[in-house]
Order: C-alpha cells, then structure tokens, then sequence
C-alpha cells in the first residue's frame, strides 16, 4: 500500500468513527451492546451508589476531569469497564488511552480482556491493514486501531507514565499502586481536538492508610466525583436484568472467605465523607 492510499485508509476510518461516535448515554448503550455485546446495570441498590452504566458514560463523555470509581473487589466489574470503556473510546473518538494497574500485570489484564471483543466484525475490521505507517493489531499489551485509536498497558513506574501524553487515563486497583507513581502519571493527560483529556481512578479500598484513602481525601478536597457500587449493584436479579454476576457465585464467595475480608472488599459501600 502506498503512502497516500495509507492516507485515505485513515481518513476514511476516522469519517466513519466520527459517524459511529455515540452522542448522548441512549446512543452509548446502543454502541456498547451492538459492537462489544456489553450489557451494563443502569440501576443500583440504594440511593448512596451510582448505577455502573452512569459513571461509565459519564468518563467516556468527559464530563468530569477526573473520576474516582470506589467499587468491590472482583464482583465490581471494575476492570471490565476500564477495558470497554478503553476500546470504545480507541475506536469511536481515536483516543490514545493509557492503563495503568498496581503491576504491570494488572495493567495488562485489563488490555486482555477485549480479546473476545476485538474478534467481532467492526473491530476486527479497525484491526486490520495499517495505521499511519504503524502496523494496526493487538500484542499482549496493546491494542492499535487504523485511525490512531489505541489502548496501551503502562508498567508502574515513574519512568513508564512520565512519557506518554494520552487523552484518556483510566487507573485499575488504585490501592496497590505506590501513589508517587499514581501522582508522576496524573500529569500525563492531554486534551485532543474533539477529545476532552479525562483520568479514572478505580480500586477497591484495601488498606487504611493506603493510596486509595489518599485519593478519597483528595476527591474530597478537591471536588472530584466519586461513584460508588457494590457487588449488588452488578448481580443479576429481576430488577437488574442487566447485571451479569450470578448469584451463586456472591454466596459461594461470601461462604469462602473470612467475615472481616468480606465486610472490608465486598460489603456495603459507605457514602463519600
């Protein structure tokens, strides 16, 4: 392919994300379920959480700067949402986005789980030929779109998120993060033409004295939103048709682990103080 059949490749590809690009949180939904088949609870289970869908839309459109997400361990779906909301906004808006976890590792899980994603037919057609010059495809820590959409996986390292200036930040289990790496990688993002810069910051509240109690300090402070839920606002009942964690599966957990595990990482999420 020659360099100005690239050229037009890429033009194309963006005109038709433009056109693809969800508006309003109706059209958001639609994309979700029509191109990853992600289905997320639009309810919670009190007043004081936030129903998964609303803060999910709420980082994609870039409403807030900066969004804390305070959920349960496994059962909140955290990661899940970081990799879909990641992959719509590579795909719908051409945003670079950046992960970063407590470990290279966890960084690198939330790429992983769009492996079933990037198979289907829309995606896998933003996967395929090359991307302004750079070859477009999936590697264990990346995910590069035709258009310059991509997902990266940062090791947590000061030296790792120093350097790259993405758009879109989105931070997985916060709490086992050292917070001089959370504090060198929220200076990274930048704003795009027709991309508002926007950081998450995700984790379960693990430890008393630890980076997420750092964060809710300064969300506090500083007015930054917090959206809260809890295993039962992702399990599936009749009133939350939507919410894909089995029953069974809460119990069989809630029977396996001590009662001070269970009440610190999947119990009842308090409001922000």
């Amino acid at each position: 392919m020659t360099t100005a059949e690239v050229l037009l490749s890429c033009a194309v590809t963006n005109v038709r994300q433009r056109r693809a690009m969800p508006t309003e949180d109706a059209s958001l939904a639609v994309w979700l379920r029509e191109h990853l088949g992600v289905h997320l609870p639009t309810r919670a289970c009190s007043p004081q959480h936030t129903p998964p869908f609303r803060e999910f839309a709420d980082a994609y459109f870039g409403r807030h700067p900066l969004n804390v997400w305070h959920a349960s361990r496994g059962f909140g779906g955290k990661s899940h949402m970081l990799a879909a909301l990641g992959l719509a906004e590579a795909c719908t808006l051409g945003a670079e986005v950046r992960v970063l976890g407590g470990s290279a590792d966890q960084s690198e899980n939330v790429v992983r789980y769009t492996d079933g994603w990037t198979a289907r037919g829309t995606i896998a057609a933003l996967l395929s030929d090359r991307a302004g010059g750079r070859e477009a495809g999936v590697t264990r820590s990346r995910i590069r779109l035709r258009g310059g959409g991509m997902v990266d996986a940062l090791a947590a390292s000061t030296r790792a998120v120093r350097g790259p200036h993405p758009s879109r930040l989105r931070i997985d289990e916060a709490d086992e993060l050292d917070v001089r790496i959370l504090d060198a990688a929220l200076g990274q993002t930048m704003a795009r033409p027709g991309i508002a810069a926007q950081t998450v910051i995700s984790s379960t509240h693990h430890y008393p004295d630890g980076t997420m109690t750092e964060v809710l300090r300064r969300a506090s402070e500083r007015g930054w939103p917090v959206f809260q839920w809890c295993y039962k606002c992702t399990m599936q009942t009749p009133n939350n048709p939507h919410g894909g964690l089995d029953p069974a599966e809460v119990e069989r957990k809630r029977l396996e682990v001590p009662a001070a595990m269970w009440s610190a990482e999947q119990g009842d999420i308090p409001p922000p103080t």
